[in-house]
């Protein structure tokens, strides 16, 4: 008590130096992300990238900058805080801006009056401590630990007034490696007003050891480097199509030729969504998905006019979820399924298999992971369900009796997984190495010739060929 009295004194008088030094260099990367505008900002994507130091950097700027400032930096678990981010702050931040530093009180006090308060997020008392305060500025170091509710929650606390009347610039920003979740989805894949995201790998860190990237890349398995050193928000642990590249296997600019064979695949939904793609298979037998229909809460003629309606003549099959075979419904007294209702309202659907012939989720499945390892599977960027379901979907943890098994069984989440239902279809019904459709006959061949002097012979007018 007697040391802290005398700590507590000495604050008191000492003197804010007049000018200070401040040795922080930012890298290229983390001046874009400094520079950035946008309120909520996420910064890293690999290991090395520095994101932690920028996100100290940004605490110090918005403190100095706004004197009389207030802010959160913090981690899910206080112990990790004081672990990593608490020392790159102390490396990072000259002694001579720092006041006081009230341990007890988790408080950081400048000279100009700012502060930086430091906590977790998982725990009750920080909870209650976030619920009854105000900040100017919030700062998530491995955001992607935490909830999303947290974020929520410090961006509702967005609301300090300086004491001269003026508010500052209101900001959150946040620190990631790549990692399914809130994170991912919030900054990566919607892509939401006023968010943005500063991506950073190891090479773009010059103060990293020459070998640091290279080295790493000997030693981890591909995974780990396409996730923590490529960037890759796509990989993760228990991920199902593992071989999907968004590089390869999505396609911005590629017309549909009218000789392709075209489908389309019904997986039918009230509460879960309705989804239904068009496909095209080229003359090298590659899948072109080029449209999806992906609503809920639609009947099943609300759905069929949508599909119709996306292009009108379509000339090609049908293929939809077995089970809309059963005679689930009831109408005029009698018996019906999904498809007879489909075929009422004009489209006539074909299961891809037979009872006698069902084949299992996991042939499904093994068949489009063949067509991406050959890149005979290909997706147009409009349809992004599909593309979220493939990147999510993931194997079901092992239970603990399961574990100790050798050949334990492999199940899907059944979650978010309708375009992946009819895609598993298409693949059943035209495997990858099924023949393609033929190419159309040149018209300066002496068999076309031919073929176009039969038709005419088939004529009214005419015998006949034979």
């Amino acid at each position: 008590m007697k040391l802290r009295n005398f700590q507590s004194r000495r604050n008191r008088y000492y003197k804010a130096p007049s000018e200070v030094h401040w040795s922080y260099n930012p890298t290229d990367r983390q001046r874009l992300f400094h520079r950035n505008p946008a309120r909520f900002r996420l910064y890293g994507g690999a290991v090395g990238g520095a994101k932690t130091w920028a996100g100290c950097a940004e605490a110090i700027k918005h403190s100095l900058k706004y004197p009389g400032n207030r802010g959160y930096m913090c981690r899910h678990t206080l112990q990790d805080l004081r672990r990593s981010t608490l020392v790159s702050f102390d490396i990072i931040c000259p002694r001579e801006f720092i006041k006081n530093h009230f341990r007890d009180d988790r408080l950081l006090e400048f000279h100009n009056g700012s502060q930086i308060l430091y906590g977790g997020l998982g725990g009750q008392e920080d909870l209650e401590k976030i619920k009854s305060t105000e900040f100017g500025w919030f700062f998530i170091d491995e955001a992607s630990e935490t909830f999303e509710e947290m974020f929520l929650m410090l961006a509702g606390r967005l609301r300090w007034i300086l004491p001269n009347g003026t508010r500052p610039k209101y900001c959150g920003f946040l620190g990631s490696n790549p990692e399914p979740g809130w994170v991912k989805d919030r900054f990566i894949d919607q892509q939401l007003p006023d968010h943005a995201f500063i991506p950073a790998l190891p090479r773009d860190n010059p103060y990293l050891p020459p070998d640091y990237d290279s080295s790493l890349r000997d030693m981890y398995p591909d995974e780990w480097v396409r996730r923590y050193l490529d960037g890759s928000w796509d990989v993760f642990e228990g991920q199902i199509y593992k071989e999907f590249d968004r590089k390869i296997h999505v396609y911005a600019n590629q017309e549909v030729s009218p000789y392709w064979e075209k489908f389309r695949i019904i997986d039918h939904g009230y509460v879960n969504p309705t989804c239904c793609i068009w496909a095209a298979i080229d003359f090298d037998g590659r899948i072109w998905i080029y449209r999806e229909h992906y609503e809920r809460q639609l009947t099943v003629r609300e759905n069929a006019e949508i599909i119709k309606s996306r292009e009108p003549g379509f000339k090609g099959m049908t293929l939809c979820d077995p089970s809309m075979f059963s005679n689930t419904q009831q109408k005029n007294g009698k018996a019906c399924s999904y498809a007879d209702d489909y075929r009422e309202s004009g489209i006539v659907c074909i299961s891809p298999y037979s009872d006698d012939n069902w084949t299992s989720e996991g042939v499904g499945i093994n068949l489009v992971k063949q067509r991406l390892k050959d890149n005979s599977l290909l997706i147009h960027e409009s349809c992004k369900n599909g593309i979220s379901e493939i990147l999510k979907y993931r194997w079901r943890d092992l239970r603990v009796t399961d574990r100790a098994k050798k050949a334990a069984p492999e199940v899907p989440i059944d979650k978010d997984n309708h375009f992946l239902d009819s895609l598993r279809y298409l693949s059943v019904w035209k495997p990858p190495n099924s023949a393609p459709p033929k190419r159309p006959e040149s018209k300066k061949t002496l068999h076309f010739a031919i073929m176009e002097h039969k038709k005419m012979l088939r004529q009214q007018r005419f015998a006949g060929w034979e």
